[in-house]
């Protein structure tokens, strides 16, 4: 009889790049989560920015905001904008851990603000008629129709 001669991995390098490809699997798992949370902070830039856009050409029609805030989805109700707001809120929900943005319109329906918190870091994503939608440090007083 013939002995082969027969190579075959140990145990320690089987244990070696078993554990070489569990730290791969972890480093790339977490890289994930943060290209997740990151798109979730995204998609609420991008539904404020769309909201921006749909109170000021409510506001170049009619000429005040007075609709921003509703929360009815009956469109024959109401403007495109109070159904549309719906949507927004329920897509912010959806995107910062089922917070409810907070939406303020002055008596006069001149001015608003609508704000929410992200859900990954500790900032306010906020846009008022008077700024552009951006990021702020706090929370913007209750009553506020204001970013600042």
């Amino acid at each position: 009889m013939h002995k082969l001669n027969q190579k075959a991995f140990t145990l320690i390098e089987i244990l070696v790049v078993l554990s070489i490809i569990a730290l791969i699997s972890t480093v790339a798992l977490f890289r994930l989560q943060g290209i997740r949370q990151n798109a979730k902070d995204a998609i609420i830039k991008d539904l404020f920015h769309n909201l921006t856009l749909r109170t000021e050409i409510n506001f170049s029609n009619d000429g005040n905001y007075e609709k921003v805030c509703m929360e009815t989805v009956d469109v024959s109700l109401d403007s495109s904008l109070s159904a549309g707001y719906a949507d927004f809120e329920e897509e912010i929900k959806k995107n910062n851990g089922s917070i409810n943005p907070v939406c303020n319109e002055s008596s006069d329906k001149k001015s608003y603000a609508v704000w929410t918190k992200f859900p990954t870091r500790n900032g306010w994503w906020c846009v008022s008629s008077a700024t552009t939608p951006r990021e702020w440090g706090s929370q913007p007083s209750l009553n506020s129709v204001n970013c600042q």
